[in-house]
C-alpha cells in the first residue's frame, strides 16, 4: 500500500472517530433532555448572564463565613499584609453538587470575613490554581459540573485579580495550556508557570505533564512552552501534586501527584488460537490484552517522587527521596516556610474486606528540608505546665545526685550513657547521655528522648506524662483537598472533605498552627451545622449506621461475619458454609493488605506485634538518632528530642495496623484451633465407636 493510501486510511479512521463522538454527544444530550437535566454549557451561560448585571466592585464587610467547601483556592492576599483570600470551591451534599465563584478575604487578627463582587469574575469552579505577583493574583483553569455530576466542563481561561481594587479581569491570550484541573501555578523570577493536571469528560480522561510559561514582565504577554527531548528528565503525567518555590534560587520543588491510567482496549474475544509463528504472536498479544483487562481496577497510582525545576533553563532534575517521608497519599497541601516545604493532611486508599476501598484521612505534618533534600515529621510539643516543670526539675536533681554517687558523669568523654558512641554515632561528646528529663521528651512509658529510662523514677514520670495526655490538645480531623495557606509563620487550614461510611462530609472549620513554635493547633473557626447536612439516600445513612455499630476495632466486622457463618443465622447449611468461606477469604485479603503496609518486618524501625512504645524506642534509637541528625543537623538535646518524637510518630502510625493484624491473626488461630478440636473429637468418637463394635 502506498503512502497516499495510508494517508487516506488514516483520515477515514479520524472521520469515523469524529462521527462516533458526535453520535455519543447527541445521545447524551437526548438522555439529558429526557431526564430534564439542563446542559452544563447552558448552566454556565446563565450564570455569566446573571453576573453581568453588576456594574462595580461591591464590598460587604463582616459577613458570615463561607459555606462548607472542598478544592477551594486559599492564598495570602496579594496586596494586604495579614489577610487571606479565598476563591471558589465545591460542595456535594448527597443530592447535588454546588460550585462557587465568590471572592472572600479573611483577617485572622480580627476574625472578620469580607465578600467582594466584581462585574467580571471567573465562573464558578473548583480545583483551580492560583499564584500572586506584584499585587495581583493570577488564576487559571479548574472544573465545573452539572448539579447531578453527570457532565463536566474544564476551563482554560486565565484571570487576574487586582489586589488594590479587588476587580477581576480576563486575560485574552492565544495558545497556552489546554483546559484542565488539578494542575498547579507558581511564579518564579517573574514568570508564571503552569504544569500538569487532567482533563475528564466521563468519556475521555487525559493526564498531562506539559509545562507552560508566561513572562509577566514582558510588554506583551505571550505563552511559551520549553521543548524537551526523549532523554530529558520530566515528571510523568499527573494531577493533584503540589509544588513550592525555593526563594534562594527561584527553583520549583514538585512532590507527589495522582494518575489514573485509561482502561485497556477490549480484545473482543475470549481466546485466540493461532497457527505458525505469526499466529502464536497474535495469540500471545490477545492473551496479554485479556490479562490487562482482568488486572485493570481503575484505581490509579499515587506518586511519592519529587523533582526540582531549574529556573535558568527550565529543566527538571530528580530529588532523591530520603529521611522519614510521609506515607503515599493524595489531596495534601504543601507550603513553603523558611527552608522547609511543609505538608499537611491527605488521604490514602487501600483494599479492605470484600475488595472495597478503605480510606485513611491524615491531619499530620511533614517537612522536606530544601537544603538537605530530607523529609521529617513535624511534631507538636505543648509548653509544659508549672506542675510538669517542677517535676522535671526534681528528676534532674535526683539524676544529678545519682551521677555524683556513681563517681562519674557524662562530661568525661560522653560515655555515661548506655548507648555509647558506637551505637549513636551522631551524639556529641559531653552530651547528657544519662536519660532525658521531661524537657527532653519523656514518653508515656517513662523513656527519655535518647531511649534511656529514669531508673527508679520512671513510673512517676510516666504517671505525670499520662496526666498531661489526659487532656489531649485540640487538633483538626483528618481531611483531604483542604485549602491551605501560609501567613508569616502560621499555617492555616480551611475546609476540605472527610468520608464517614458513604457520607462525604464537606468541612468549613479553620485551624492554624505556628510553625516557629509547634506548640499546638488552634481552632480559629469551629465546624458549623451546615457541614453535617446530607441529603443522600437512606441506604447510605443505613450503611453509615452499620459502620458505626461495627466499632473501630479492625477485627469486629470479620468477627460478625464468622458469627453468622457458625450456623446461628436463619440460612441453610449451604449458605452458612458459603458465608464461612467468604469470611475466611475476606480475612485473608485484609491480612495480606495489612502485611503489605508494614513495608518489611526486618527493616529495624517498624514496631513489632505487642511491642510497647518504650521497648520500641530503645530498640530503634540508633536509627532515629542518625535519621534526625542527617535531616536536621541537630546534636545533643535537640537531636535526642527529635529522635524520640519521630519514633513516637512511627509507633502511632503503625500501631493501629499491628493491632488489627493481631486481631485477625488471633481470629484465624482460634478458628484453626476450633477446627482441630472438632477433628480430634471426631477421631476420638470414631475410635470409641470402633472399640465398642469389637466388644
Amino acid at each position: 500500500m502506498g503512502k497516499k493510501d495510508r494517508k487516506k486510511q488514516g483520515l477515514g479512521a479520524a472521520k469515523t472517530a469524529a462521527k462516533t463522538a458526535k453520535k455519543e454527544q447527541k445521545a447524551a444530550a437526548a438522555a439529558r433532555k429526557a431526564s430534564g437535566e439542563e446542559d452544563v454549557e447552558a448552566i454556565l451561560a446563565e450564570i455569566l448572564a446573571a453576573e453581568a448585571a453588576a456594574v462595580a466592585v461591591t464590598e460587604a464587610l463582616d459577613v458570615p463565613p463561607p459555606s462548607p467547601r472542598v478544592n477551594g483556592t486559599l492564598v495570602p492576599h496579594p496586596s494586604r499584609d495579614g489577610e487571606l483570600l479565598l476563591f471558589g470551591g465545591e460542595h456535594f451534599d448527597g443530592a447535588r453538587t454546588m460550585f462557587f465563584s465568590d471572592t472572600y478575604t479573611y483577617a485572622p487578627a480580627k476574625g472578620v470575613w469580607s465578600l467582594y463582587t466584581s462585574p467580571t469574575r471567573p465562573p464558578p469552579r473548583s480545583a483551580a490554581a492560583a499564584a500572586s505577583y506584584r499585587g495581583h493574583l493570577y488564576l487559571f483553569g479548574g472544573e465545573f459540573a452539572s448539579p447531578s455530576g453527570g457532565q463536566f466542563h474544564h476551563f482554560k481561561d486565565l484571570w487576574r485579580l487586582d489586589g488594590a481594587t479587588m476587580s477581576w479581569e480576563r486575560l485574552e491570550l492565544r495558545g497556552g495550556p489546554s483546559a484542565r484541573s488539578g494542575h498547579r501555578l507558581a511564579v518564579s523570577k517573574g514568570r508564571l508557570l503552569v504544569f500538569g493536571g487532567f482533563y475528564d469528560t466521563l468519556r475521555e480522561t487525559r493526564y498531562m505533564n506539559d509545562l507552560h510559561v508566561l513572562d509577566l514582565n514582558a510588554d506583551q504577554l505571550k505563552w511559551s512552552s520549553p521543548t524537551t527531548t526523549i532523554t530529558d528528565v520530566v515528571p510523568s503525567p499527573r494531577s493533584g501534586f503540589q509544588w513550592v518555590v525555593d526563594e534562594s534560587d527561584g527553583s520549583v520543588v514538585l512532590y507527589g501527584g495522582f494518575c489514573k491510567a485509561p482502561p485497556p482496549k477490549k480484545s473482543g474475544r475470549a481466546h485466540v488460537v493461532g497457527k505458525g509463528k505469526k499466529g502464536a504472536k497474535g495469540g500471545s498479544s490477545a492473551a496479554a490484552s485479556l490479562a490487562a483487562e482482568e488486572a485493570y481496577d481503575g484505581r490509579g497510582t499515587v506518586m511519592t517522587d519529587a523533582f526540582r525545576l531549574r529556573p535558568d533553563n527550565l529543566t527538571w532534575a530528580r530529588i532523591k527521596k530520603g529521611g522519614y517521608a510521609p506515607s503515599a497519599r493524595a489531596g495534601f497541601g504543601l507550603l513553603s516556610h523558611k527552608r522547609l516545604a511543609v505538608l499537611f493532611g491527605g488521604v490514602e486508599d487501600e483494599e479492605g474486606a470484600d475488595e472495597e476501598l478503605v480510606s485513611r484521612f491524615h491531619a499530620d505534618l511533614f517537612a522536606l528540608n530544601l537544603d538537605r533534600g530530607k523529609w521529617h515529621p513535624l511534631t507538636l510539643r505543648p509548653p509544659k505546665s508549672a506542675k510538669a516543670a517542677a517535676a522535671a526539675a526534681a528528676r534532674r536533681k535526683r539524676r544529678k545526685g545519682r551521677r555524683k554517687g556513681a563517681g562519674g558523669g557524662a562530661g568525661e568523654g560522653g560515655e555515661a550513657g548506655s548507648a555509647g558512641s558506637s551505637e549513636a554515632p551522631h551524639r556529641t561528646s559531653g552530651g547528657d547521655a544519662g536519660g532525658a528529663d521531661g524537657d527532653d521528651g519523656v514518653g508515656a512509658d517513662g523513656v527519655g528522648a535518647d531511649g534511656v529510662g529514669d531508673d527508679g523514677d520512671s513510673s512517676s514520670s510516666s504517671d505525670e506524662e499520662e496526666e498531661e495526655r489526659d487532656e489531649e490538645p485540640p487538633a483538626p480531623c483528618g481531611r483531604f483537598n483542604a485549602a491551605t495557606a501560609m501567613l508569616g509563620n502560621t499555617l492555616y487550614v480551611f475546609g476540605g472533605m472527610v468520608e464517614k461510611g458513604d457520607v462525604e462530609v464537606t468541612l468549613d472549620d479553620i485551624w492554624s498552627v505556628d510553625l516557629s513554635r509547634l506548640h499546638a493547633w488552634t481552632c480559629v473557626q469551629p465546624l458549623s451545622a451546615a457541614a453535617s447536612a446530607w441529603y443522600g439516600s437512606d441506604s447510605e445513612a443505613d450503611d453509615d449506621d452499620d459502620d458505626d455499630a461495627a466499632g473501630s476495632d479492625g477485627g469486629a466486622p470479620y468477627a460478625d461475619a464468622d458469627a453468622d457463618a457458625d450456623g446461628n443465622g436463619n440460612g441453610s447449611d449451604d449458605s452458612n458454609a458459603a458465608a464461612a468461606t467468604a469470611a475466611v477469604a475476606a480475612r485473608a485479603r485484609r491480612t495480606a493488605t495489612l502485611r503489605s503496609r508494614l513495608v518489611a518486618s526486618e527493616d529495624g524501625w517498624t514496631p513489632r506485634p505487642s511491642e510497647p512504645l518504650k521497648a520500641f524506642v530503645e530498640r530503634t534509637r540508633p536509627h532515629w538518632l542518625g535519621l534526625a541528625h542527617e535531616a536536621l543537623g541537630e546534636t545533643g538535646k535537640a537531636l535526642r528530642r527529635a529522635a524520640f518524637d519521630w519514633a513516637r510518630v512511627r509507633y502511632e502510625e503503625v500501631r493501629p495496623t499491628l493491632v488489627e493484624l493481631e486481631a485477625l491473626t488471633a481470629a484465624a488461630e482460634a478458628e484453626a484451633a476450633e477446627e482441630a478440636a472438632i477433628v480430634k473429637a471426631e477421631a476420638a468418637e470414631g475410635a470409641a465407636r470402633r472399640a465398642r463394635s469389637r466388644r
